[in-house]
């Protein structure tokens, strides 16, 4: 799961996902967890990251909502961080918006709000 990410700064993130489609891998109403790693070049901050999403498509076009679990590191000071999200999306790009809440303070190079743009592909397909 390439994704792209950020409002005031930019992260490049990388993951790998685990999902349930009721009616396609390519569509229909699924959930998922997916695990992995952002990482904005600029400020060098690492985030390890979890996310658990739900989505449900009609016509191609649809609708998830998720939350997701940072823990970001930069140099000598790290965050954990709890970010609900919504968003919209087409076949298998999603544009997502979310709120980042803090755990203790905030954390130069991370904003409150961030959009994420990101495209899952279907590596191993899982028939049943």
């Amino acid at each position: 799961v390439p994704s792209l990410q950020g409002v005031n700064e930019l992260y490049l993130g990388l993951g790998i996902s685990k999902a349930r489609f009721l009616l396609g891998e390519g569509g229909g109403t699924g959930f998922g967890a997916t695990i992995g790693v952002d990482f904005n070049p600029i400020d060098q901050v690492w985030a390890p990251k979890i996310n658990l999403w739900a989505t449900g498509f009609a016509f191609f076009f649809g609708g998830n909502i998720g939350v997701s679990g940072f823990y970001y590191v930069q140099e000598k000071e790290a965050n954990f961080v709890l970010r609900p999200e919504v968003g919209i999306g087409y076949l298998k790009v999603f544009l997502n918006y979310g709120y980042n809440l803090f755990l203790k303070t905030d954390l130069e190079g991370v904003s409150r709000h961030t959009l994420t743009l990101s495209y899952y592909h279907t590596l191993l397909p899982f028939k049943k």
